[in-house]
This record gives C-alpha cells, sequence and structure tokens, in this order.
C-alpha cells in the first residue's frame, strides 16, 4: 500500500488557528473556569427569541449565517462560521433538512485555551490546553430527510487522487509546545486530545470527486458518528479513520468508493457498529499500521473488491474482531489479506469466499456459510481455548442459508428515525415545565413531577441543578440536545454512600431511554454515583458524559460508591458512555469504587466502546453474580509514567458469572508485579478477543483464570474461551 498524504487548504490552516484564551477558575489541573456552559452566552447576529437557539442548536440557515439549503449556493464560509460560532459559544450546529454545497474542507477543530502557568504531561510540555468542553457538535434534522453536505461540483479541491482530502474535518489542535518555543505547532492534529465531538443524522455526498473521503473523525474519549449515509461513488472513501473509546461509530452505510474506511496508525481504539459497505473497489476497510484493534459488529458488505479487510500494512499483532455481520461477494474473494495478525470471527455469514485468509487454505464453502468461529493467532501473540494454550488456527463453520440483515441490525442498532428527539410532537420540554436550567435554582421537583406525568422530555440547553434523585419510570425517555449542551448537575453535599443521581424502575419490561446529556457534581460530593440502572433489555443509555465540575488531586479513601451500577432489571445496550470521574478527582480512592459494576443481573447487557482509565480501586469496573454481557471493547489506562504508582489498577474482574464476552481490549497499561489485566473467577463460558496493553511486560499478567496466570502480560492475545 503506497503512502497517502491528506491535504488540508492552507487559508483554513491559518482561519482557524487564532486562539482565544480563556479566563481562569478553580480546576487544580488547569486553572479552568469550573462552569462548563457559559449561560446566557450566544453568538453575535443570532436572534436570542429564537426556539432553537434556546433549545442549544444554531441553525445553520438562520442569520447570520444564512446557509443556503436548496443546493443552488456554495455555503462553505456560512456553515464554517456555524461550526466554530457553535464550538466557541456550546451550542450544536444544527443542520434543517436539505442539500448544502461545500467547495473546501469543513474544518471541526477543538481548540486550546492558554493555562496560568505551563505543565508537563505526557512528557512534554504545554503552555496552552485542550478544551474539552466546547467540542464541535454537528447533528441534522429528522423533520424531513436527512440533510446532505456535498461537494459542490464547480470545486476542483477534490480531484487529487494521490493527495486524498475530506470534506468534513473533526480534529483537535496539538497542545504540546514546539521545542523551543511556548506555543504549540498551530496546525497539527493531536488525535488523544479530541474530546466529545459528535457528528449525528447527517448525509454526505462526495460522489465523482477521486481526491475525497467524506469524513476524517480520528476522535477520543466521547466522540462519536451516528446515523450517516456517505455516497463516495468515484471517491476514495467514505471515512478515514472512525472515533472509539467512549464514544464510537454507529449506522453509518457507504456506497462506492475505493475503500469503504480508510483508517492509519492515528485511529484511536475504533469500534464500529452497523457499518454498511456497498461496492467499493479496493477494500470494505483498510487498516494501515494501526496501534490499536480494529472491532466491526453488526456490519453488512457486499461487492467484488479485492478483499473485505486489507490487513497487509498493519502491525504485527494488533488485531481484527468482526461479529455478527454479512460478507456477500458477488465475485470470489478472500476475507482478509493479512501477514502475521490476529483475527477474530464470530457469527459471520459468508457468500462466495475463496479463504478467510489470502493464501490460506481453509475448506470454506462458496455457499452461504455461517462462520461460528476463527481464531487466527500471530506468532507474537497467544491464544488459550479447550482447556490450554495454542497457536492454531480455530475454524468451525458450517452451510446456512441466506440470513436476514434486517435482524443483525436491530440487535446492534436503534432505529434513528423514531429515537426520541427535541422535534418530536410528543416530547415535552422541561424548561416549559418550570425547569430553570440556570446553575442556580433547584430543578429536583419540576424533573420528578415531570417524570412521574411524561413518558418522553426533552432537557434544552442548560445546567439544571439537582438535590435528590431523579428516578426514571419504566417508559420514560430522558434526553437532552447533546453531551456539554445539556447538563444535570448534582448540588453539593446530599444523598449518602452510593446514593444515585438518575435511577430506574427496575422492570424487565421497560423501554427506558437516557440519552445526550451531561451528568455532573462538584468534587467535593463523595457519595453520589451516576446512574443505578435496572431497566430491561428494550432500553437504552446514549451518549451520556459523566464528570466532576473541578478536578482536585487524587487521593486514597474516599466515600465508597460506583459511577455507574447495573443490577436487578437491568439490561439493555449502552452506547458513547464516557466517564471522566477518575484519575484526578479525590472521590474515586475508594477500594471498592468501580466506574462500572455489573451484579446480580442476568441482562443481557451490551456496552459498546467501554472506557475506565486511572483510579485508586482494587478494580476499575467489575462483573459478579451476573450474566449474558458483552462488552464491545474495552479501552482502558492503569499506570502513569513517573508519578505515584496508585493508579495502576487492574482492569476488571469477572466473577460467579455465566456468559460474558469482551472483544477487543486496548491501552497504555502497566500493572504492579503480579496483577493481572483480567481476573476471571468460578465462571464459565468467558470470551476474550484481541486484548494488548501499549506497555506489555511479564511483571504482571494479561489473563488470570482461578489463579492462575494463562495469558503473560507481554504478548497480546488473540482468543481466549473458558
Amino acid at each position: 500500500m503506497k503512502t497517502v498524504f491528506f491535504f488540508i487548504p492552507l487559508f483554513i490552516v491559518t482561519l482557524l488557528f487564532t486562539q482565544t484564551e480563556k479566563s481562569a477558575g478553580t480546576d487544580a489541573q488547569t486553572g479552568r473556569d469550573a462552569s462548563i456552559i457559559r449561560l446566557g452566552a450566544a453568538p453575535s447576529g443570532t436572534d436570542p427569541s429564537d426556539p432553537l437557539l434556546k433549545n442549544g442548536f444554531l441553525d445553520v440557515t438562520k442569520k447570520p449565517y444564512l446557509a443556503d439549503a436548496s443546493g443552488k449556493n456554495d455555503c462553505t464560509a456560512a456553515v464554517q462560521k456555524a461550526v466554530n460560532d457553535a464550538r466557541d459559544f456550546q451550542y450544536v450546529c444544527f443542520f434543517p433538512s436539505g442539500t448544502y454545497l461545500l467547495s473546501d474542507t469543513v474544518s471541526c477543530e477543538q481548540t486550546l485555551y492558554k493555562l496560568e502557568q505551563a505543565k508537563t504531561a505526557d512528557g512534554k510540555t504545554q503552555n496552552y490546553w485542550g478544551d474539552r468542553d466546547r467540542p464541535c457538535i454537528l447533528m441534522g434534522s429528522r423533520k424531513n430527510n436527512r440533510p446532505i453536505l456535498k461537494i459542490n461540483p464547480a470545486s476542483a479541491k477534490f480531484k487529487d487522487a494521490s493527495s486524498p482530502k475530506p470534506l468534513i474535518w473533526i480534529w483537535a489542535q496539538t497542545r504540546n509546545n514546539t521545542p523551543g518555543t511556548d506555543e504549540p505547532e498551530w496546525g497539527k492534529e493531536q488525535p488523544n486530545i479530541s474530546f466529545n465531538q459528535i457528528f449525528q443524522g447527517i448525509n454526505i455526498d462526495i460522489s465523482g470527486n477521486s481526491g475525497a473521503a467524506g469524513i476524517k473523525h480520528t476522535g477520543s474519549q466521547g466522540c462519536s458518528m451516528e446515523d450517516v449515509k456517505i455516497n463516495a461513488e468515484g471517491a476514495f472513501a467514505g471515512m478515514i479513520n472512525c472515533p472509539g473509546q467512549g464514544g464510537g461509530t454507529y449506522n453509518i452505510e457507504i456506497t462506492g468508493g475505493e475503500y469503504g474506511l480508510w483508517a492509519n496508525q492515528e485511529a484511536r481504539f475504533p469500534v464500529i457498529a452497523g457499518l454498511v459497505c456497498k461496492g467499493q473497489k479496493k477494500a470494505f476497510i483498510y487498516n494501515a499500521p494501526l496501534v490499536t484493534p480494529l472491532l466491526i459488529t453488526g456490519f453488512y458488505f457486499e461487492g467484488s473488491p479485492e478483499c473485505a479487510v486489507n490487513l497487509l500494512d498493519s502491525k504485527a499483532g494488533t488485531g481484527l474482531t468482526l461479529i455478527d455481520g454479512i460478507i456477500f461477494f458477488t465475485a470470489p474473494r478472500p476475507v482478509c489479506m493479512a501477514l502475521d495478525e490476529n483475527i477474530v470471527i464470530e457469527n459471520v455469514h459468508f457468500r462466495n469466499v475463496e479463504t478467510v485468509v489470502q493464501g490460506e487454505p481453509d475448506g470454506v464453502s462458496a455457499d452461504w456459510t455461517l462462520v461460528s468461529t476463527f481464531a487466527r493467532t500471530a506468532k507474537s501473540a497467544k491464544a488459550w481455548y479447550n482447556g490450554s494454550a495454542s497457536g492454531k488456527t480455530l475454524f468451525v463453520s458450517a452451510k446456512t442459508s441466506a440470513p436476514d440483515w434486517n435482524l443483525i441490525k436491530k440487535k446492534h442498532l436503534w432505529d434513528d428515525m423514531i429515537f426520541p428527539f427535541f422535534e418530536d410532537s410528543d416530547a415535552v420540554n422541561i424548561k416549559t415545565l418550570g425547569a430553570r436550567g440556570d446553575n442556580e435554582t433547584d430543578d429536583t421537583a419540576v424533573f420528578r413531577d415531570a417524570l412521574k406525568k411524561h413518558h418522553k422530555i426533552f432537557v434544552p440547553r442548560g445546567i439544571y441543578l439537582i438535590t435528590g434523585t431523579l428516578t426514571l419510570e419504566k417508559n420514560t425517555a430522558l434526553f437532552g440536545a447533546a453531551r456539554i449542551v445539556s447538563e444535570i448537575r448534582a448540588k453539593e453535599n446530599w444523598g449518602t454512600e452510593n446514593t444515585p443521581i438518575i435511577n430506574t424502575a427496575d422492570d424487565k419490561t421497560a423501554t427506558t431511554i437516557l440519552a445526550n446529556l451531561s451528568i455532573t457534581h462538584p468534587d467535593s460530593v463523595t457519595g453520589l454515583s451516576i446512574l443505578h440502572w435496572k431497566s430491561g433489555p428494550a432500553s437504552i443509555v446514549r451518549n451520556i458524559y459523566s464528570t466532576t465540575v473541578n478536578w482536585t488531586p487524587q487521593q486514597p479513601g474516599g466515600v465508597f460508591h460506583y459511577s455507574y451500577l447495573i443490577t436487578g432489571s437491568g439490561a439493555g445496550r449502552w452506547y458513547a458512555v464516557n466517564s471522566q470521574e477518575g484519575t484526578y478527582t479525590r472521590h474515586t480512592g475508594n477500594p471498592g469504587y468501580r466506574k462500572l459494576m455489573i451484579k446480580d443481573t442476568n441482562g443481557p447487557i451490551a456496552v459498546y466502546a467501554l472506557n475506565t482509565e486511572r483510579i485508586i480501586a482494587d478494580y476499575q469496573a467489575e462483573i459478579k453474580n451476573a450474566g449474558n454481557v458483552t462488552l464491545y471493547y474495552y479501552k482502558s489506562e492503569a499506570g502513569i509514567i513517573g508519578k505515584k504508582q496508585n493508579t495502576l489498577t487492574p482492569l476488571i474482574k469477572i466473577s460467579n458469572a455465566d456468559n460474558i464476552a469482551i472483544y477487543n481490549m486496548s491501552g497504555n497499561v502497566t500493572l504492579t508485579s503480579q496483577k493481572s489485566i483480567f481476573t476471571i473467577e468460578n465462571s464459565k463460558n468467558i470470551k476474550i478477543s484481541c486484548a494488548r496493553s501499549f506497555r506489555p511486560s511479564s511483571d504482571y499478567h494479561l489473563i488470570t483464570l482461578d489463579g492462575n496466570p494463562v495469558i503473560p502480560g507481554d504478548v497480546s492475545c488473540s482468543f481466549f474461551n473458558k
């Protein structure tokens, strides 16, 4: 594979890297103002009486932007200004239905603010810091058809196939100082500090432009791409990279292009659920030298490219996991082109497949075949199944009939056309019921009354203070404009040990939905949990961001609690839940604290893009006395080089559990001697795929089973099955 260079216009770089210094505040880490949302502020020229603006949505077609949605006139400058203003003033950049012609890349940059004093992070010096609380959030209307962002046919800027260029570029400016200066290199991207940036409900048309990619979104915690169709006929690729870790990529359909997804070494723990790729020429997926494994679940691939997934340039042992999908070649092709790589495939239907891995005959039939399990282990990796370690390829398959894609899709995705949205005629606005959202008034009583009387409750832009637990009824949908924009904040010092801010009814028939909200509390609050979830299999948690308002140095001890607790009838699907209470917040130091605790429930539970990091506790997450739990990617960090060893916390303990699967694990993990990333006790039917640490070492273990280390910490694990 030849090296591909990406072109970003110089005028965009020059225009967008003018920084605005933010005021200092109370955050011990950064001197940052503790208030997340600047209430009452709006961009100059907007109409303060506009209902959309009051709800948290900055309409690109209204003054002062006046973007043309008719598809007749170019609106690049208008859209770019709206994106910047929505970010700076913490609104959703909102696109009504229509077609928007763009003649150049729209740069969705997460900017920096200046620190009071320089600091050092990740071994580098910073005088500026990334502004995670002012992300770019782009969202489309659902009143009619999805809005379309389309390359202007008059533009010649997307024609160079040797230097592909994205129509939408979502990214973060590097915070690291250029050596010998007090400023970063303006215009340089730093993917690991791109936080909470969202692209949702908008289609993209780049057809007929050989040097175009639909979107480049190399996001980290809280970043997501959801409900998007991309017409890439005659283009380079639908997507360049995609987000994961506490975010994720969901419900994406790409037609045409050389590639569907083109992922390079910048990609951040990519997890994709509900991906459709049709008609690509070279591969549905190209996986360059990633350092983190790729997971795709609930997918449909159709066409006759050279292969489904090209791994020839990937780093040995990185890993690929394909779960619950369909690969329908219209002419015989291999699934993967790969060298020394971990590959795990489970419950995937094949048609016209030559071999799973090119050049490795496996006897797979060209007829419809269901691959129950395929596990290939790189030379540097380990596998463990049937009671012992093995390096042999495991392959279990059988002939089958044509699968039903709709059933697979339904397992992994929401229905985006009926998922609660503020435009719904039956949605009740909490402010019309009397809530203020002004970060001063106690809105607890209004919320409690609304939750008893209404089923679909919209929380517009604001900070809503509460002084008691809010309990969602069995059929409640509580949702905001977006994370960061709509925030429920617990006031200081109420509740006792492990009191939840949000609670749910304990009901197996519940259809509860919690979505598009920040749930926060001051750092001085030490006993509150974010969410106690007891709603049944039809329920959904989506795009929730939890954090402390101000961060102070972490301390051992603290009051016992969990951030997220699932018990009783607790089940359903969790997407893009990003918890940032740890590391630098003093209340997470109790040994029994867990970011996520799943116990005393039989599910089924599916968590997509789980992310836990750097806390002082016995374990970061735990599954106890529970069954039927699936984690679709687990990204974690433990241990900080050059700092105290009090965050060397093992990732997860699984005990007295049945039917647990963890597909893909990666992260910057270092543990103390003889500790284990995965600790499994008295459990059965446990599966783990493509697991590895950035910092492999024989000092600790990757997997320990009933007190016995079975996979060491200095290798990756392709497949574990007990």
